[in-house]
């Protein structure tokens, strides 16, 4: 007899059955793309962790390095006395302080001077001082650094055996600004890093060299302070030595071996945690010591996936770290797959009470309906060729559309588990593609237009920075080119001119200012690019070598235009006589040159204040003049030029360097912005030094001829004072129709002056008007 059902019975399992298959058809796809959405947002977060921690770690190397280069600095501008190491105690102090790290410095004549820290900063500092035939005495006490005294008397020396010069460390800091290999410190328990640079003075003189020891438990407070995901590791380990520094979980970077306490490698550490010891056997030691540029890989997939990142911690002294970041998949996916899991399972059975509901309904609603179950039965039994096809059939949109809504759930649920990501992350994850674009394109020019299009397409934000990048072939050579000259610019000051002090800021100084001109030098340029090159080569040479010689700076320059500051961005008193000696020292290179070299120099000078310092705004900044002297000097320039001499110096700076150079008085012009309001000055040309034992002092002189010449700072004086008078003023003018003649008439009148001695001086200023 065969089993037969209610057709109540029948529905309601083909309704259980048709629901929970439709609800896991449906569900399939979505939970794998909810999956691989969660895959894509850990793989950002991945690159977000990693640059972070990684700038974080740079910067923690990057401190003590600074702090190097800041004494180096200080020793090769003049600020330390190498005669006297006892000057030297507050600015190691100040360093030990702000760095809480010691400080110390040996000395190529043996001795050692260490400074550190004591319990009382910033106020006191311990000093230690060994000197003496090989460092064999030594004397320890404590440096007021707000008295600048010793605490107390200096105690008796003791015998000392410390010579720094055959330490370990001394040679190679002496001749570079290094990092030492990462070792163990006295209690085998910390790793540590020697850093230092040679002490080197201003005359490029190396008297020994600065040292700090810097202990690396500072960046292993800061990883072990770290989380990453939930259980993920970071470690740091040196590429050279295979040190291991330590990371985020309870590790020594020390290792006993045999009794002999050693760095510990990164196969000593591996079994201390299960994430290392897969990372380890999968890829090994050689993966991180060949990434020299940040390397990924994946072990496994899915929820069981391990990503593993390799970023280098390097810098332009030798620094030589990798900084590993593991990440597992399951801190973020096997809370997602979980909960996904749950809400498949919640969303079918709330399905499945639907349909049983509706199946409910329907046996409500089929209960008096006999004749239609009895139809149904046949229909099901196959018994009943006579059935009607307007049956109601069960209508599954429903059940589709709650399905639909379970997927909108999930996928609002992931958009909420993105929320809590912050977006300052999301914004540095979209940073960080613009920038690796970009970094791509200093590699590869293919890569240059895909990078650039991703970057285009993610933000219009950096579309002008996309537009730079990738200019035109001949923007790029331009760039180039003048990359180059800029660079060429700065090996010519390195070899002979001052350095612009790029730190000072906007200030009012009293400043010479040198403007120097080649005639000619445009035809030059016309006939040959190599001559040309030539010829502004050996021009800089003499320019530089004069310059700095006399303490100039040469600011920049513009094709054969050069602009020489002094006491602008350096301190130099005698800022005038400076300036006259490089104008003879330019003059002089000019005249040795060979005759296939010869080349016309003309030179302007004025003095007065101007405002000096760094301008520009956070694109570009330079050093940088402004003020009527930089006007003047241009003026001066353009009149040597015109009357055919090779320099002009305006008033104020002949009255400086006359009395120790000769100086001949050329013209009568008005500067432009004249302290003593744009009355009609007289300007001169430098001659030479004088010899020694010139009388300045006496109105008139005998020169090397015998003949009787007046002083040009009196008959300067003079003639000035006559110009004043109201009277003969207006004579002047009335005689006098333009500037031109002016300056015509004085100079023709200045130079009869020196040619006549023999008449009297009233006289021939009686002849001026």
């Amino acid at each position: 007899m065969p089993l037969t059902i209610s057709v109540r019975t029948f529905l309601a399992i083909v309704t259980a059955v048709v629901g929970i298959t439709a609800a896991a058809i449906a569900f399939a796809p979505v939970y794998t793309s909810a999956l691989s959405s969660v895959e894509d947002v850990v793989t950002n977060l991945r690159r977000e962790i990693g640059a972070r921690l990684q700038v974080n770690v740079v910067q923690y190397f990057a401190s003590p390095q600074l702090r190097i280069s800041s004494l180096m600095t200080s020793a090769v501008l003049g600020a330390m006395n190498t005669s006297d190491k006892w000057s030297m105690i507050p600015y190691f102090g100040m360093n030990s302080i702000q760095s809480r790290i010691t400080t110390y410095c040996g000395f190529e004549d043996g001795t050692y001077l260490s400074v550190s820290i004591t319990n009382q900063p910033p106020n006191v500092v311990n000093a230690f001082y060994s000197y003496g035939p090989n460092a064999s005495k030594g004397l320890r006490f404590q440096y007021n650094m707000t008295t600048r005294t010793n605490v107390t008397t200096l105690p008796a020396p003791t015998a000392y055996t410390y010579n720094p010069t055959v330490r370990p460390w001394y040679k190679p800091l002496l001749a570079a600004q290094a990092w030492s290999q990462v070792y163990l410190d006295n209690s085998g328990k910390n790793s540590v890093l020697t850093v230092g640079g040679p002490f080197t003075n201003s005359t490029g003189d190396k008297w020994g060299a600065f040292a700090m020891d810097f202990q690396t438990t500072v960046i292993l407070s800061y990883l072990q302070n770290q989380t990453v995901g939930k259980t993920g590791r970071v470690f740091l380990l040196d590429r050279v030595s295979h040190g291991f520094l330590g990371g985020n979980w309870n590790v020594s970077s020390a290792v006993n071996v045999s009794g002999v306490v050693r760095m510990a490698e990164l196969r000593d550490v591996a079994a201390s945690d299960a994430l290392v010891f897969r990372m380890f056997n999968a890829l090994g030691l050689q993966f991180v010591e060949n990434c020299t540029a940040p390397c990924r890989a994946d072990l496994g997939s899915g929820n069981d996936a391990l990503y593993v990142d390799v970023l280098a911690i390097t810098d332009s002294y030798g620094l030589d770290m990798r900084l590993v970041v593991l990440l597992p998949a399951k801190d973020f996916m096997d809370k997602i797959d979980h909960n996904s899991k749950i809400t498949i399972g919640s969303t079918v059975a709330a399905v499945v009470a639907l349909l049983l509901i509706a199946v409910i309904a329907g046996h409500v609603a089929l209960s008096p309906l006999s004749r239609l179950e009895e139809r149904l039965y046949a229909a099901a039994s196959l018994t009943d060729d006579n059935s009607d096809d307007d049956l109601s059939t069960c209508d599954f949109l429903s059940e589709i559309v709650n399905i639909e809504s379970a997927f909108n759930t999930l996928r609002a649920e992931l958009a909420r588990i993105k929320s809590f990501v912050p977006q300052s992350v999301l914004q540095k994850m979209e940073d960080g593609d613009d920038a690796d674009a970009i970094e791509e394109r200093s590699f590869s020019q293919s890569e240059t237009s895909l990078a650039t299009s991703k970057a285009n397409a993610r933000r219009n934000s950096v579309a002008h920075s996309a537009l730079l990048a990738s200019g035109s072939q001949s923007d790029a050579h331009t760039v180039a080119q003048s990359k180059r000259s800029s660079e060429a610019l700065r090996v010519r000051e390195r070899r002979g001119a001052a350095v612009l002090n790029v730190s000072s800021g906007l200030a009012t100084r009293q400043v010479t200012l040198l403007v120097a001109n080649v005639i000619g030098f445009h035809e030059a340029s016309a006939d040959s690019s190599t001559a040309c090159s030539s010829m502004h080569s050996k021009y800089l040479d003499i320019i530089c070598a004069a310059s700095s010689k006399n303490r100039g700076v040469v600011d920049h320059f513009s094709g054969d235009r050069v602009f020489i500051s002094f006491n602008a961005s350096n301190n130099v008193a005698t800022h005038v006589t400076r300036c006259a000696a490089a104008i003879c020292g330019i003059e002089d290179g000019v005249r040795k040159l060979s005759a296939n070299d010869k080349m016309t120099v003309r030179l302007g000078a004025a003095t007065g204040r101007v405002l000096a310092g760094n301008m520009g705004n956070n694109t570009i900044k330079r050093f940088s003049m402004v003020g009527k002297t930089v006007n003047q000097s241009m003026v001066l320039l353009q009149l040597a030029k015109m009357w055919n001499v090779p320099n002009v110096v305006s008033s104020a700076t002949m009255e400086t360097m006359e009395f120790e150079y000769n100086v001949e008085a050329v013209g009568i012009a008005v500067l432009p912005g004249s302290e003593k309001g744009a009355k009609r000055m007289v300007v001169g040309s430098v001659l030479g030094a004088k010899a020694k034992g010139d009388a300045d002092e006496w109105m008139y002189e005998l020169n090397a001829g015998g003949k009787l010449e007046t002083d040009l700072a009196t008959l300067k004086a003079a003639y000035q004072q006559l110009l004043d008078l109201p009277n003969a003023t207006e004579q002047v003018a009335s005689k006098l129709n333009t500037i031109e003649t002016q300056s015509l008439v004085g100079l023709m009148r200045l130079r009869a002056i020196l040619k006549t001695p023999e008449a009297p001086l009233g006289a021939l200023y009686e002849s001026t008007l």
